[in-house]
């Protein structure tokens, strides 16, 4: 009786003690429904990559920029920031990876200034820090935009702006602009589609909707066009290349992986 009580403490304890790993960001990270496949987050896809015992909790939401994960929810009074942050615990770590929706100006809901981008994103950080967390910034992954053979980025200067706020607050940075663009050129554009959410009509009865909407102005009826979002495969790659290259790095985060 006694061994079995010891092990549930131990079980217990070990539960209690379990690294967690939070990531904030857009559609690009955040995880979906079976039902919207291929559809894929990248986030979605780093729990394969963690060693047993290790959480993921994944709060990207599609279409959220800095700004939005702060304004205050009328109801509450708290911003989706402020109800995740308090159940960070010492030793975890927080992703944060924004930039696609920050830098929509015809999107006021949406929209963060390079000002205001740089004040919330040291304020995820600074939060995570005071709880004993570590924060780690991704810059914002490529869409699949090419010019000639080479992939180019379309984030304006919000990736800029995250490395900057890496290097001169000592703030471990993953490159995922870099990396993307750089993995992207070396597929070329057409083994780049791979990764990438294109989606034929029959695939799939939630996609076949879209498809249908998009009939009337696309340029290849009956194909979904996606070079924003990933599916599966792109996800785990994407995935993939941060941890590589956390582990290149030699970051504490690294420790988490496989």
């Amino acid at each position: 009786m006694k061994t079995k009580i010891i092990a549930s403490l131990m079980l217990l304890a070990t539960a209690m003690c379990a690294q967690t790993v939070w990531m904030i960001g857009d559609s690009t990270m955040a995880s979906y429904k079976d039902n919207q496949a291929p559809l894929t987050g990248w986030g979605q896809m780093l729990g394969e990559y963690c060693k047993p015992g290790v959480k993921i909790q994944n709060k990207a939401v599609s279409g959220w920029s800095t700004t939005m994960f702060m304004a205050k929810d009328e109801k509450t009074g708290k911003s989706r920031f402020d109800s995740l942050v308090d159940q960070i615990k010492p030793g975890d770590y927080l992703i944060v990876q924004f930039g696609h929706n920050d830098q929509k100006k015809s999107a006021p809901k949406q929209y963060a200034s390079p000002e205001q981008y740089r004040e919330y994103m040291m304020f995820f950080a600074d939060e995570a820090k005071k709880r004993g967390a570590t924060p780690v910034f991704a810059t914002s992954v490529c869409r699949r935009q090419f010019k000639g053979d080479s992939a180019i980025s379309t984030l304006a200067e919000y990736p800029a702006i995250t490395r900057e706020l890496a290097k001169n607050n000592g703030i471990a940075l993953v490159d995922l602009n870099a990396i993307t663009q750089a993995e992207y050129t070396k597929l070329g554009p057409e083994d780049s589609k791979k990764l990438f959410k294109y989606v034929k009509e029959g695939e799939s009865p939630y996609w076949d909707k879209q498809i249908e909407k998009e009939k009337a102005k696309s340029k290849t009826p009956g194909l979904h066009v996606d070079d924003t979002h990933f599916n599966r495969s792109g996800a785990t790659t994407v995935a993939g290349w941060f941890v590589d290259d956390a582990k290149k790095q030699n970051l504490p985060i690294a420790e988490l992986f496989k």
